[in-house]
């Protein structure tokens, strides 16, 4: 009878699959931060310069926005001013480069 081993690789590829969702989501943050910045109202600057992105590998999501008081004011608007959105429809004109990003990462299979 022959021998039969079984050697489990999960460990590696559990690795890879979060090096690989890593990349993906920091690329992700820095296309749609990019682009809500090009969208955003500039008046001063300050909500331009205070958008960014934080990447959480845990829950594989990545929070993107400004800590500004005044930043959901601008995106949803209030009963006294209008909306001028910049993170919606920043997200929604990058979706085409983040499945770009994501074919290009995933689709070189692992290391």
């Amino acid at each position: 009878m022959a021998n039969v081993t079984y050697k489990s690789n999960r460990k590696n590829v559990d690795t890879e699959l979060a090096r690989l969702f890593y990349l993906t989501l920091t690329g992700a943050g820095e296309i749609v931060s990019g682009k809500a910045k090009q969208l955003s109202p500039k008046d001063t600057g300050r909500l331009i310069n205070s958008i960014d992105y934080q990447v959480n590998p845990a829950d594989r999501e990545v929070i993107i926005g400004s800590p500004l008081e005044y930043a959901p004011y601008q995106e949803l608007g209030t009963s006294k001013i209008g909306a001028q959105p910049y993170l919606k429809p920043g997200m929604l004109k990058s979706a085409s480069s983040i499945n770009a990003l994501a074919k290009k990462i995933f689709g070189g299979g692992f290391k």
